[in-house]
């Protein structure tokens, strides 16, 4: 489960084994984006973090830094061009960035704009 503090609108989370966008954010529910049905209330039990693999930075639009490897000493490193629309960003040394929904959140905080995921 994740705490509903962590968490923002538009954020990704798992719900039936599915990724699906936090539409809205109250103490009893969440409600979830969905393609079938508009927005749908579950219970916060029922949403789990969806984990960063390099196939999830890839669809985020990251690259590989390509002389450090992404995942040394438990560090994730990834590069893109702001110039070229996206922007530069190296964490490392946050271990407890292991969700998209915090890398989410701490890139909003760093670059003051949204992620873009294709999911």
């Amino acid at each position: 489960m994740i705490d509903k503090k962590d968490l923002r609108i538009n954020n990704y989370v798992l719900y039936d084994n599915r990724p699906f966008q936090i539409y809205s954010i109250s103490d009893e529910y969440p409600s979830l984006k969905t393609i079938e049905f508009g927005f749908g209330v579950v219970e916060w039990k029922d949403i789990k973090p969806i984990p960063i693999t390099e196939e999830l930075l890839v669809k985020c639009g990251f690259v590989s830094n390509s002389y450090q490897d992404r995942y040394e000493n438990e560090a994730i490193h990834v590069e893109c061009d702001k110039t070229k629309g996206v922007t530069y960003l190296w964490i490392e040394r946050m271990p407890h960035i292991k969700s998209l929904h915090q890398l989410q959140n701490i890139f909003y905080c760093l670059c003051n704009q949204e992620l873009t995921i294709e999911i």
